[in-house]
């Protein structure tokens, strides 16, 4: 048996290229987490080698320019944002502090990773939240941690942070000065359980996710949680000997070859035909008697009943800003979302009327909405579609934004 169970994503497209190696052996230096009580508010931590040099906490979003952009809506709140089974998102930096840098790419791609496990769950016509350390306004508390100078050598900056360890955790970590290609995730001996109750060993002990500073987007981060949720199990029907799935578009199916799950935006949900790691409504001989992630995780919070999705559909840009204001015209800008597979077009809505389209397959994230009316405030959106055969689907609106043309000129 392992050690550990360590998982790694590669940078390319934000999936693992194909052939790379996707598993290996933790080294022989990790040393196994000590138990202790982790608190959200980090005002003095001891690590492997010293003591930090400071620990701050960042709960609410950083503020949009004025009048210019638009925020991630936030999290769904889940308890008192604190107790219990939770994901405690970290940003550690050695020297250079470059958090309100990186701040709106993780609160991104946090939402869309919450959004994605639910919608994973609302196929089978329920819910399931990701509790994450959240404030009072549902925005995910940040905890950012300068360590000295070298204790973020090599691919290991989560070794050094050792005093991450609190067993109803899941750390998940921007290492700022990290040599890491893009994301690794890894747990304390949890990997070959599949006892299908509460009392699986994924519900009792820490697992740790930690990123580049170039690499957190919703799939990456997405794909590393389902890893720690428990996805893939080696002897799972569909397993591909290396932790990832080998059955169709999902988000640890490397490659996604869409055997089973051929829609390309599938790729943003957790085992796609449900009889690997998640589901409300497991099929196959599997999953209805081995562990799974949908019924036996405590790091997940039940919602109501709805009625199931019929048809994966995209996620939204986020961060529209207004970064040119003239009197007849406004230029946009806006974050595409971090599954971006299938996209056709994005879509700007003024007043819920569509007034500019940016095919996907352009790379542009920038558009210009001409002929406007002098002096006159609108109420901006952007929307992801995909076209498939003449049908289109469409993701819902971003978070919008009031922008108001300027007097002659």
């Amino acid at each position: 048996m392992r050690p550990n169970g360590m998982y790694q994503t590669a940078p390319a497209g934000g999936r693992e290229p194909k052939g790379d190696t996707l598993t290996s052996r933790l080294r022989s230096a990790v040393q196994q987490p000590r138990r202790i009580v982790a608190r959200a508010m980090m005002a003095a931590i001891m690590i492997a080698g010293g003591a930090l040099v400071g620990a701050t906490t960042v709960s609410s979003p950083a503020l949009a320019v004025a009048g210019g952009t638009s925020a991630v809506p936030p999290l769904v709140c889940t308890g008192d944002g604190t107790t219990g089974h939770r994901v405690q998102v970290v940003y550690l930096y050695e020297n250079v502090n470059s958090f309100s840098l990186r701040e709106a790419a993780i609160r991104q791609a946090i939402w869309e990773a919450q959004t994605n496990i639910n919608d994973s769950a609302r196929r089978d016509g329920g819910q399931r939240y990701l509790n994450f350390v959240h404030d009072s306004n549902c925005q995910a508390v940040i905890t950012t941690i300068q360590t000295p100078t070298g204790t973020t050598d090599g691919n290991h900056p989560w070794i050094n942070a050792s005093n991450l360890t609190a067993n109803d955790r899941i750390y998940l970590v921007l290492g700022e000065e990290t040599t890491i290609d893009c994301g690794v995730s890894w747990n304390d001996h949890v990997e070959w359980d599949s006892t299908p109750s509460t009392s699986n060993l994924h519900n009792s002990r820490t697992s740790w996710i930690v990123y580049g500073d170039n690499c957190v987007d919703g799939h990456t981060v997405t794909h590393e949680l389902a890893h720690s949720l428990g996805g893939v199990n080696l002897n799972a029907p569909n397993s591909d000997g290396n932790w990832h799935c080998n059955d169709g578009y999902e988000t640890l199916c490397q490659p996604a070859s869409g055997a089973v799950c051929p829609d390309p935006i599938s790729i943003r949900y957790l085992d796609c035909n449900g009889d690997d790691y998640f589901s409300l409504n497991p099929t196959g001989i599997w999953l209805p008697t081995h562990f799974n992630a949908a019924l036996h995780n405590l790091w997940l919070t039940a919602g109501s009943s709805v009625t199931p999705l019929t048809a994966p559909f995209p996620l939204p840009p986020q961060y529209l800003r207004a970064v040119d204001i003239q009197s007849t015209s406004i230029a946009f800008s806006f974050r595409p979302p971090g599954d971006t597979a299938g996209i056709t077009a994005y879509e700007i809505l003024r007043n819920g009327v569509l007034v500019a389209t940016i095919p996907a397959n352009e790379g542009r994230t920038t558009a210009r909405v001409s002929g406007l009316p002098t002096n006159t405030t609108a109420y901006y959106n952007v929307r992801s579609r995909v076209t498939v055969g003449g049908t289109s689907r469409y993701s819902v609106a971003s978070q919008g934004l009031a922008a108001t043309t300027i007097t002659g000129g």
